[in-house]
């Protein structure tokens, strides 16, 4: 064998090593190509399974006694505390705090149906298995809060705009104090209904701000 047969044969080695390489790479990287499409089919379903599952067992607890009686025992906490303060005048709201309404309202009947409530809700297992995260979800997805304000008159633009945020704020404002009071394992449950209060407020002061940037005034 010449010189230059060899140099040809070398190459042609070359090049097909190449190929197979570059086929055995495309193979390795390639789901589509490693796995049957009925296979393939059924990874995709398990995904969509397991979020469905998750979707139903958010449903089952918004659904259950345990979680509504919850949400009623919250609401009417942070009714007779808003009811408060709404009497309260300018002079005295300048110096409002969390600390004073609590001291100033009988809410001993509220913090026994709430502590009856989370008690029931905790021993729910669905519930019980829910992350902080899950339970964000659950309550800011599967819970309507209503807003007291004032309907635009413009329906589109910017204030129509504004107002929606300022209505996102104040869901955001009511998920956050809910979610605060399940979570909160102490016995003390007035600790756990001031701190929870708290977070509600500066998350509606939040919004309230952010409403008055939005509409440039």
């Amino acid at each position: 064998m010449n010189l230059e047969l060899k140099k040809r044969m070398f190459s042609l080695a070359i090049s097909v090593l190449g190929v197979f390489i570059s086929f055995v790479v495309y193979s390795c990287a390639s789901d589509e190509y490693e796995l049957p499409d009925n296979e393939i089919a059924h990874r995709k379903d398990l995904k969509t399974t397991r979020s469905i599952t998750m979707d139903d067992k958010l449903t089952a607890i918004a659904e259950s006694d345990e979680f509504i009686d919850f949400l009623i025992s919250a609401k009417q906490l942070i009714e007779k505390v808003d009811a408060y303060k709404a009497s309260l005048n300018k002079n005295e709201l300048v110096d409002y705090n969390v600390e004073d309404i609590l001291e100033n309202v009988n809410i001993e009947n509220e913090l026994n149906h709430l502590k009856e409530s989370r008690n029931n809700l905790h021993a729910n297992t669905l519930f019980s298995e829910l992350n902080e995260i899950e339970r964000f979800d659950l309550f800011n997805d599967y819970t309507s809060v209503e807003c007291s304000l004032l309907k635009t008159r413009e329906e589109g633009g910017k204030e129509d705009d504004c107002y929606r945020k300022l209505q996102d704020g104040y869901k955001k404002a009511q998920t956050l104090y809910e979610v605060y009071l399940s979570c909160c394992e102490t016995e003390d449950l007035i600790n756990c209904a001031r701190e929870a209060i708290k977070v509600r407020d500066n998350a509606r002061e939040r919004a309230d701000y952010e409403y008055v940037i939005c509409m440039g005034v």
